[in-house]
């Protein structure tokens, strides 16, 4: 589930405002990766950092079982200019629902696991969107 927004004006401030809000989720213990296409896009990823410090089989596990959170931001210049749409998605959604396909019928344990991982993929999608927002309006 995604939110999106146009922002009258603000491209100017985009720069600026993705780095704020990388910023903020790096000093909360999030990895962060911020992407620029041809300077009328970015691309900022948060993932939850706990499960990128695991190694090995944990790591593999907590992506095969769906409790991986990982959301994506996208700042794009809508064709008038000076205006901003910001999109905020989910990252690994659909092996997600994929997961919890398969588990209600075969390992019903999993589709716990992977309910869990969309409540908070879902959580930070909304949660990076309104940090997002709330710069725009600060800045």
């Amino acid at each position: 589930m995604g939110r999106s927004k146009i922002l009258k004006n603000r491209w100017r401030d985009t720069q600026k405002v993705i780095r704020l809000v990388q910023e903020k989720f790096r000093q909360e213990g999030y990895d962060t990766q911020l992407l620029m296409n041809f300077g009328d896009e970015y691309v900022l990823q948060v993932r939850d950092s706990t499960v990128s410090d695991t190694a090995g089989p944990v790591k593999w596990l907590c992506s095969a079982t769906g409790s991986a959170a990982v959301a994506t931001l996208v700042a794009r210049r809508v064709a008038s200019g000076g205006d901003v749409e910001i999109e905020a998605v989910g990252g690994k959604w659909l092996d997600k629902a994929a997961v919890m396909g398969v588990s209600m019928v075969v390992l019903w344990p999993l589709f716990v696991t992977s309910s869990i991982g969309m409540f908070r993929q879902n959580k930070l999608i909304g949660r990076l969107y309104d940090e997002m927002i709330t710069e725009y309006l600060t800045v």
